[in-house]
């Protein structure tokens, strides 16, 4: 990509250099700007619409892996992922979900070649753009995780976090002389956010467009569950404030971009929450489950409430 990214993020001379990894990407938040604090999942209903439209990366994208279509593999789309359950409460006519793992905002307009460990799978995803349509008429969206390769973050703490479990080396890291880098690519993606944005409402001018946040993995405090999540406790509120300052970012974009924010940072949520309070996985999900560090089954219908509250 052109833009500045935390891609290839180099460790310290300890030879915790990471690897890339295109399978788990991130990408994360939760409820309407619009909307009130959130309660548990419902089944809040809206509609009908005509046609509905998901965009986005692997926060859209997956579901159960014994419903991933295959259509192409390499994007894990799920049929049983937040826009088909969105699509079912909202009655669509026409359901298209394109959305793919490890999309950016370049994907909105350019094919994508879906990879897993970066070998390339499945083909090509089309420009996810070319499912809008001037009769359009709800559009959901979850981007900007990727863009600043959040799974690359997630991955160098983790390594950081072995060598030293009560540690901040990733902290100091990515904070090195002074300048958050991380913090200076969530600026960076915000215009492209916003194009976005701009471009979805010039494609589809009558659709009601939703931005989804991305799901906490760490405790609102800045609490950690080492291993379970494999970040040192002197880093959490570190990567903890990154997820929120991604979050900031995207519900201020949509805002100004005329667009709706689901913003799903429900405090005791996270993935250090034990099963069944959680609404993001750990590292190791139930085997039929759905990806480490993406939304389960009940984070996947908070985050539709979110967007099924637009279109009442």
């Amino acid at each position: 990509m052109s833009q500045p990214h935390c891609g290839n993020y180099e460790a310290d001379n300890d030879g915790m250099a990471p690897r890339r990894r295109s399978l788990v990407r991130l990408v994360l938040s939760a409820s309407l700007v619009a909307v009130g604090a959130a309660g548990l999942p419902g089944e809040a209903a809206a509609g009908p619409v005509h046609r509905y439209v998901a965009l986005g990366d692997s926060y859209a994208a997956v579901g159960s892996w014994t419903r991933m279509n295959g259509n192409p593999v390499g994007c894990l789309r799920a049929g049983d992922n937040y826009p088909a359950d969105v699509a079912r409460r909202v009655g669509a006519a026409q359901f298209v979900d394109v959305t793919c793992s490890a999309a950016t905002t370049e994907h909105m307009t350019r094919p994508q070649v879906p990879n897993l460990y970066g070998v390339p799978v499945g083909g090509l995803n089309a420009p996810q753009f070319d499912a809008l349509t001037p009769d359009t008429d709800l559009v959901s969206a979850t981007l900007g995780g990727d863009d600043i390769d959040f799974s690359d973050i997630l991955q160098a703490c983790a390594r950081f976090a072995f060598a030293d479990p009560r540690g901040h080396r990733c902290t100091d890291h990515f904070t090195a002389g002074g300048v958050d880098r991380i913090a200076a690519d969530i600026d960076a993606v915000a215009p492209k956010i916003g194009a976005v944005l701009d471009d979805i409402h010039a494609r589809s001018p009558r659709a009601t467009v939703v931005l989804a946040g991305y799901l906490p993995i760490l405790p609102s405090d800045g609490g950690s569950c080492f291993p379970q999540i494999p970040v040192a406790a002197g880093d959490a509120p570190y990567l903890r404030d990154v997820q929120r300052r991604l979050n900031d970012m995207l519900a201020a974009t949509a805002a100004q971009h005329g667009s709706h924010f689901a913003d799903p940072d429900v405090p005791g949520r996270d993935a250090c929450q034990p099963a069944g309070a959680n609404w993001l996985n750990p590292v190791d999900p139930h085997p039929l489950s759905t990806w480490p560090f993406h939304p389960n089954a009940t984070g996947q219908a908070f985050i539709a409430d979110r967007i099924v509250e637009a279109v009442r």
